[in-house]
């Protein structure tokens, strides 16, 4: 039945589209084959009052729809309708994305203006919209219908170069996932960093790239909690090693009084020694203040500030421990050494695990005779670099156990 008056105002379009229904208007008008309804439906949803995701429903209801009509011979009739129609939806999608299409959403909308554009016989329109959308299979089509041999060669060439970076890229991922199940990933960075943008979209790598790029711990400290008692937490650090309220300082403090970088510890020939670095409040030892490098002793008490007291003593071969004692920064506990530290120091049964803060990112490192340790689903077998939030799974105290620490 033919729609001999107009059936809709502008006003009812707008309302449909303002409860999502406007998607269930075109397939009902299609369906009473109201033809004067749906041009001025898709006159009016090219409005920018209308979301673009309510045009593309709309749109793309209509193309199902009309697929969906009787056999062409029965609908002979009623061509010229159909390729109105699909070129009024095309062109209301194409108004709207008049800009690059920059999301997926953008450019499956303009394909899908592509291909309403090549049902209705507009070949260099529905050319157009599939070369914006990054359709180049459809463009070359489309180019093909018109005669157009060389936009059309173009096309081809832009899949054979797309088809090469998927190779390319799908290549690398293999390669990322092989140095991934080992532990090496500050090199599996390395290697998605050589990627385009294109190409991690293509093999969807963008966000393990994000991922390892902000979790890689870099610098020279690290921080891990039991994971059964978050209190227990321990520092660890490489020397030369900062003192302060700045978040990038190897050892963080949180007293007000203590400048955002106040002290520094080095190691000095055999031993180690401390310097205060300008701070305003002052370091102190012993009652008194230091205003050079002050080498330590076995067992030392420094003041930072008014009322952060840290005790410091020797621990092993090599390395410094150092304590909290009062103030905001009484739970502090903090292990520094100026080689790779052994993890017997969180446990007796951890020993031969090293932390290494030798290169750009922390690792942790097992010796021939180490226990077993997995760093989340990685079983270490040499190396893993370390990133925040890992949990590190060590031997337990009984047969069978395991102890969790995490990664701050």
């Amino acid at each position: 039945m033919a729609d001999p008056q107009l059936l809709l105002t502008a006003a009812q379009i707008e309302a449909a589209a303002s409860v999502g229904r406007l998607s269930r208007l075109t397939e009902r008008l299609i369906q009473e084959r109201a033809w004067a309804s749906l041009e001025l439906l898709f006159g009016q949803a090219g409005l920018e009052s209308i979301p673009l995701d309510e045009l593309e429903s709309a749109a793309r209801a209509a193309h199902v729809a009309l697929q969906a009509l009787p056999d062409p011979t029965v609908r002979s009739g009623i061509v010229k309708e159909l390729q109105t129609v699909r070129t009024l939806a095309a062109r209301t999608i194409a108004r709207r994305l008049r800009h690059e299409p920059l999301t997926v959403q953008e450019k499956d909308t303009l394909a899908l203006a592509g291909e309403l554009f090549f049902l209705a016989e507009r070949m260099r329109d529905a050319a157009s919209a599939f070369e914006r959308a990054g359709r180049d299979a459809q463009a070359a089509d489309a180019y093909g219908a018109l005669g157009d041999i060389e936009k059309m060669e173009a096309c081809h060439a832009r899949l054979d170069e797309s088809r090469d970076q998927n190779r390319r890229a799908r290549q690398i991922r293999l390669e990322v996932d092989r140095k991934l199940a080992t532990g090496q990933r500050a090199a599996a960075l390395a290697l998605l960093d050589t990627l385009s943008t294109a190409e991690l979209e293509s093999t969807t790598l963008s966000e393990l790239r994000m991922k390892l790029s902000s979790g890689l711990i870099r610098g020279r400290a690290v921080t891990l909690r039991r994971r059964d008692d978050p209190a227990l937490a321990l520092r660890f650090a490489s020397v030369p090693a900062v003192l302060g309220r700045d978040p990038q300082c190897e050892i963080v403090l949180r007293d007000p009084s203590i400048s955002r970088r106040h002290a520094q510890i080095v190691r000095d020939g055999a031993r180690y020694a401390v310097s205060d670095l300008s701070s305003r409040s002052g370091t102190w030892i012993g009652g008194a203040r230091i205003s050079g490098a002050f080498a330590l002793g076995v067992r030392e008490e420094l003041t930072l500030g008014e009322h952060a007291l840290v005790a410091i003593e020797e621990g092993p071969p090599g390395v410094l421990v150092m304590r909290g004692r009062s103030g905001l920064d009484r739970t502090l506990h903090v292990v520094l050494s100026a080689q790779p530290i052994d993890l017997a120091t969180l446990s007796p049964d951890a020993a031969g695990l090293f932390l290494r803060f030798d290169g750009e990112v922390v690792r942790i490192t097992a010796t021939e005779n180490a226990p077993m340790l997995r760093v989340g689903d990685i079983r270490l077998s040499g190396s893993c670099d370390l990133l925040h939030g890992d949990v590190l799974e060590f031997p337990g105290p009984t047969p069978g156990s395991s102890v969790y620490w995490e990664i701050a």
